[in-house]
């Protein structure tokens, strides 16, 4: 047996090998313990690689060479960067922005050159391994807001509570979109000035990161009363863990198709839309107000299922790898 040195890291996946065959191993920085995967036994590691925001290829690719690598669920997964989709996504932000922000030291035109040089980071990024995207799902901290309500129960699923189906399918919403969170960036505190101008919106600007733990529950409260659930962009990419959130309380939310920081290919229900409703957050959210109930509850029944089905997925390829 190869003598192992003493790091935890080493330790605890060997002891795993040894009682399961295999072990599983959470990351935000592959390049830090790439070395020591690569002493465990050929197909015996499970990698989650999570963050991965900039899409840094060294990231992704310094596994490629690790035999010890049985499977790796992906955080944000690179996907494609199309020219069309670029573009789009430059003028819904003019449409959104106004032509006097275009060539700002941070408007339009800056977002579309940080597009093209994500295209550049993704087309230098080779996954070699097996792999998979591991979907955004949603915070802890919201679960605990959950259980602080008594809306679900601590030994209830999230995605399978009959309370919850009963929340997502109440009619009874007073408030038309909601948001709470922060400005961050400029593409971001544009959206949120353009929802509040909308009559019924509900917006709330938090002093700092941490998303609903700043709320008092009034993150959750306001999803429950809201027929919709603005999802801006963050700083480096389109989606976060107020999608998933959203749905689950039976808010839909209004995300772009793609925005012009990150226009990658996803699989946003927006992207059915005609382009200026997919890349504009005026005329998305002008679509929103006309859509009946019926028409709002049959989008959200079917994106709720669509997001469950990528978990249970994730759920089904572990059990696969480590049974």
């Amino acid at each position: 047996m190869q003598t192992l040195t003493t790091d935890d890291l080493v330790k605890d996946c060997w002891a795993d090998i040894k009682l399961y065959g295999n072990c599983l191993v959470a990351t935000p920085d592959p390049l830090t313990i790439v070395n020591d995967i690569a002493r465990m036994p050929k197909s015996s590691v499970v990698v989650f690689l999570l963050g991965n925001e900039t899409y840094i290829p060294e990231l992704f690719n310094c596994l490629n060479d690790c035999a010890a690598i049985k499977w790796a669920f992906i955080y944000n997964l690179p996907t494609d960067i199309y020219f069309k989709t670029s573009l789009f996504t430059f003028l819904g932000d003019v449409i959104d922005s106004g032509f006097k922000d275009v060539f700002g030291s941070e408007g339009s035109f800056r977002d579309f050159l940080i597009s093209r040089s994500l295209r550049k980071k993704m087309m230098h990024i080779e996954i070699n391994y097996p792999h998979s995207r591991f979907p955004q799902g949603y915070s802890n901290n919201f679960v605990f807001q959950l259980h602080k309500l008594n809306i679900v129960d601590k030994q209830e699923s999230v995605l399978e509570s009959k309370s919850l189906a009963k929340v997502r399918t109440g009619n009874e919403r007073t408030i038309f979109l909601n948001f709470i969170g922060q400005f961050t960036n400029r593409r971001r505190k544009k959206s949120i000035e353009i929802a509040s101008s909308f009559a019924g919106a509900f917006i709330r600007i938090m002093p700092g990161f941490g998303g609903t733990k700043y709320t008092n529950n009034l993150y959750v409260k306001a999803q429950i009363n809201s027929k919709f659930c603005l999802v801006p962009p963050g700083f480096f990419n389109n989606q976060n863990h107020r999608y998933l959130e959203s749905l689950i309380l039976g808010a839909l939310p209004l995300i772009l198709s793609n925005n012009s920081i990150d226009p990658s290919v996803n699989q946003n229900w927006t992207k059915k839309l005609n382009f200026v409703r997919a890349h504009s957050f005026k005329w998305l959210i002008k679509f929103a107000s006309k859509i009946t109930e019926k028409e709002r509850q049959k989008i959200l029944k079917s994106e709720f299922s669509r997001e469950v089905s990528e978990i249970i997925k994730v759920q089904d390829t572990l059990n696969s790898l480590i049974n």
